[in-house]
């Protein structure tokens, strides 16, 4: 069955599955990550993350923090569980 969720403002570029596939992490175009709940599809959090497009994310293999970069050219690490930005490097 599939199903059509909304949530972002423009497209989405970029999707990663958590461990266990419990959540799914969308970022897009509107410089947006939101995370949703993959059993219901219902958004769990969201952070305006970058002033630009999101053109990469991953999560770390001890899934404990979230990588997204941005044509904004900036890269920042965030705490996955609280969606608490760690660190923010620039010029990339």
């Amino acid at each position: 069955e599939s199903k059509v969720v909304t949530g972002h403002s423009a497209a989405v570029s970029v999707i990663v599955l958590s461990p266990g596939a419990s959540h799914c992490i969308s970022a897009g175009v509107d410089g947006e990550i939101k995370v949703w709940e993959a059993n219901t599809w219902t958004e769990s959090g969201t952070v305006s993350a970058h002033s630009q497009a999101v053109t990469c994310m991953l999560l770390s293999p001890d899934a404990r923090v979230l990588v997204s970069a941005s044509l904004d050219g900036s890269m920042k690490l965030w705490n996955w569980a609280t969606l608490q930005l760690l660190r923010t490097l620039e010029g990339h």
